[in-house]
């Protein structure tokens, strides 16, 4: 199973998805706060993680980074529960199907 990278604007909640999920995951919050999204981009590329965040910058950097792999939520709202619904959607393919190769998959939630 691949390991997902947590950005830092990610709410708490979707960690505790994760976790409950038994998912491989980091967050940004344990390692360094502060990084730029190029450093978040060269460290999920290097340990093969898929980023999680809601920063829709990372979709623009798919076409310079080959082989980046996102998942972003886009909403208006904080609304947590929205979010983990569509989480839950894209964890269970990742559990069917862990080469499944997604590139960047935005969630309007």
């Amino acid at each position: 199973m691949r390991k997902l990278l947590i950005d830092v604007n990610v709410p708490k909640a979707l960690w505790l998805l994760l976790k409950k999920e038994k998912f491989s995951f980091i967050c940004l919050h344990d390692l360094n706060r502060e990084m730029d999204d190029i450093n978040v981009v060269q460290l999920a590329l290097k340990k093969k993680y898929i980023i999680v965040t809601s920063d829709k910058d990372f979709a623009g950097l798919q076409g310079i980074f080959p082989g980046l792999q996102v998942i972003i939520f886009h909403s208006t709202t904080q609304n947590v529960e929205n979010k983990i619904f569509m989480l839950k959607k894209i964890l269970n393919v990742l559990k069917k199907e862990p080469d499944f190769d997604f590139k960047c998959t935005i969630l309007k939630c």
